[in-house]
C-alpha cells in the first residue's frame, strides 16, 4: 500500500462545485482508497492505495467525484514523500502563512518565466521546483496579479494551498 495526499482544485469555493467532504471520502472509498482521511471543506485528503502511479490515480479518483457529485475536478494525487519535496520549494525564512503554494499536475513542460517574473507585485517573491510553485505574499493573495495569473503562466493544471494547510496535510499524513 501506498500512502497518498489528494488535492482537487477549484473544490467549494465560492459556491460552486460544491462537494462535502464526507461525500469525497466516500468517493475516495469508492476508487479503492483504504482509510481516507479529509482536512478542512477544500477538497484535501489522505489514504492508502495499491495504485502506484499518480495519473491513473487521479483520474479514477476524479472520475468517482463525478459520479457522486456532477463534475470532475482537477486532481493532484502525490505521494506522501513527493509532497513532502514540494514543501521544501518554499525557503525555510518565508512564514507559512504568508507563503502559497501551486501544487501542479505535473512539472510544466516549458514554464513562462517572464510571465511569472512580469506578475509578481511589490514585496512578491516566488520560486519554482518541480511540481511546486511557492509565492511569498507578505500583503496576502487577495489582490495578486501574481496569484490570478499564475496558473496560466505555467501551462499545466494547479491547485493553490497556503503552505500551512499543506504542511497541516503533511502531518495528517505521517500521523498513520
Amino acid at each position: 500500500m501506498t500512502r497518498w495526499a489528494l488535492l482537487l482544485r477549484g473544490v467549494n469555493v465560492g459556491g460552486r462545485s460544491r462537494l462535502p467532504m464526507e461525500a469525497l471520502r466516500a468517493a475516495l472509498v469508492e476508487a479503492g482508497a483504504e482509510a481516507p482521511r479529509t482536512l478542512i471543506q477544500s477538497g484535501n485528503a489522505v489514504f492508502d492505495h495499491e495504485q502506484t502511479q499518480a495519473a491513473p490515480l487521479a483520474a479514477r479518483i476524479s472520475a468517482a467525484v463525478e459520479a457522486r457529485a456532477g463534475f470532475a475536478p482537477a486532481t493532484m494525487a502525490l505521494e506522501v514523500e513527493a509532497l513532502a519535496a514540494i514543501l521544501s520549494a518554499p525557503p525555510p525564512d518565508w512564514p507559512l502563512d504568508e507563503t502559497h503554494v501551486w501544487v501542479m499536475a505535473a512539472p510544466p513542460p516549458a514554464p513562462r518565466l517572464d510571465r511569472l517574473e512580469a506578475l509578481a507585485g511589490e514585496g512578491e517573491a516566488w520560486r519554482l521546483q518541480g511540481r511546486a510553485l511557492a509565492l511569498h505574499a507578505p500583503a496576502g493573495v487577495g489582490r495578486s496579479k501574481f496569484a490570478s495569473g499564475a496558473e496560466a503562466a505555467l501551462g499545466v493544471p494547479a491547485t493553490a494551498r497556503k503552505a500551512s494547510v499543506l504542511e497541516a496535510l503533511l502531518a495528517l499524513a505521517r500521523a498513520g
